[in-house]
């Protein structure tokens, strides 16, 4: 199950007493949670998603811990995008790191060079390479990946990147 949540459109409106809210709405398995904070969440949910395995950010900025935190139960996250969020700096990715100890991938939309992934994570997507990146320091920061795709046009860089990563399994 896929989920776009904005408190806007969800959970639907219904007649189903409380208990049954959370246990119809929040509890299921749900595959992939899109959190879209351009849309105003000002009401947070009386419940928290708790079985998500991927979840997506998206908006200018990222919220508070603490409000994301109150939507989803983050322990139960395996894969984080982060890339349609505007403005985040490197401390909030690692304050939200910190409160995902399962994640093992998290997906960007450009290589941030002062950014040290924690070693748990070992999966990582960038969807932008820029010429101007650093494949150096990205061969230094990321040396413990052992999945990664990336959208490199360079066949030399990727032989460069085959050839340094020595954990690299699989590259896309």
């Amino acid at each position: 199950m896929c989920i776009n949540y904005t408190k806007d459109c969800y959970p639907l409106l219904s007649t189903v007493p409380s208990n049954d809210e959370q246990r119809i709405f929040y509890s299921k398995y749900i595959e992939h949670l899109c959190l879209d904070f351009n849309k105003s969440i000002d009401d947070l949910p009386n419940y928290r998603f708790s079985h998500v395995n991927s979840l997506n950010l998206i908006g200018s900025t990222l919220p508070s811990i603490d409000n994301i935190m109150s939507i989803i139960d983050l322990n139960q996250i395996k894969e984080l995008n982060i890339s349609h969020i505007k403005n985040i700096s490197i401390g909030e990715i690692h304050l939200l790191l910190e409160h995902i100890p399962n994640l093992n991938h998290l997906i960007f939309k450009n290589f941030i060079p002062l950014f040290k992934p924690p070693s748990h994570i070992y999966s990582f997507t960038i969807e932008k390479w820029k010429l101007s990146d650093d494949l150096n320091l990205f061969c230094r920061m990321f040396s413990h990946v052992k999945s990664l795709k990336i959208d490199i046009n360079s066949l030399e860089m990727i032989i460069e990147l085959i050839n340094r990563l020595k954990y690299l399994e699989t590259i896309h």
